[in-house]
């Protein structure tokens, strides 16, 4: 599969205002970000990509400059993720490292990721936010499934806090290959990872815990069956929207017969935990 790399001049821009640009990004399609002095580059798939269509959906938003369009092989995305993959030390007990980081402190929740091209390492705020919300919660014997799984950095933690059954799905394929390739990494072996969505997704299981770090959009279509596959009293955890999608989702959950318990920021992007 080969990928596009879009080049946006960010110099003028304030951090809000890059983080905004990167939430409607991630909502066209977009798979990750690099952020490099004065630019942001961002990348998606080539397959079915026009610069006419993306130019045509920001319009609708923000008003950006696009410097350069270039071609990448998936030698040269990997190439990428390793030379930027840097330890991410959320607490005194827990990290999220690549295999080829060594670490002279012990932590109790020692979550290795191949940096690869799938959603998921840590670094961006959504998947830090969900982390440090999920490691607030007893896990202990519970089930929980992981909408969007990416690189299965939310399954590898709750199998590390002790959920006893954790089923993970998303649509793209890369993500389902490398999912596969983490949880070995970790040595999870309570972990089964799905290529699917939700709608799809063949399990009779309802689960105590449904993590979903997606964009606003899915998070708004899908709400519903992720709601229908929880338990009485279970958790519901979102991410992958900013603060300014807050009420719109929040009046979806609530019409839900959904509570919110919790609600986390950073750097405008933003975590909600629901209780059934």
């Amino acid at each position: 599969m080969n990928f596009l790399q879009i080049v946006f001049d960010v110099s003028l821009c304030t951090n809000k205002d890059e983080e905004i640009l990167m939430a409607h990004l991630l909502n066209y399609g977009f798979d990750s970000f690099e952020h490099k002095e004065e630019h942001l580059h961002s990348y998606i798939s080539s397959s079915g990509f026009s610069i006419s269509s993306l130019e045509t959906y920001l319009s609708n938003y923000l008003d950006f400059n696009i410097i350069s369009i270039n071609q990448l092989e998936q030698k040269n995305w990997n190439a990428i993720w390793e030379s930027s993959f840097e330890p991410v030390f959320v607490n005194k007990n827990c990290v999220v490292r690549a295999p080829f980081h060594d670490l002279d402190i012990h932590y109790k929740f020692d979550i290795i990721i191949s940096p690869k091209m799938a959603f998921g390492t840590g670094h961006h705020a959504t998947t830090l936010l969900m982390i440090k919300s999920l490691l607030s919660l007893d896990l202990t014997s519970k089930s929980v499934l992981d909408v969007g799984a990416g690189t299965g950095i939310l399954s590898i933690l709750a199998s590390k806090m002790g959920a006893q059954i954790i089923h993970g799905i998303d649509i793209d394929e890369n993500s389902y290959v490398n999912s596969q390739e983490n949880i070995l990494l970790n040595n999870c072996n309570n972990i089964s990872i799905n290529q699917t969505d939700i709608a799809n997704f063949n399990s009779p299981l309802i689960y105590d815990v449904v993590l979903a770090n997606i964009n606003r959009n899915i998070l708004l279509s899908e709400l519903i069956q992720y709601t229908g596959r929880l338990s009485e009293n279970g958790i519901l955890m979102l991410s992958g929207f900013l603060e300014s999608d807050f009420f719109l989702i929040n009046k979806k959950a609530l019409d839900l017969d959904l509570k919110l318990k919790l609600k986390h920021e950073d750097n405008n992007w933003q975590c909600l935990v629901y209780v059934k």
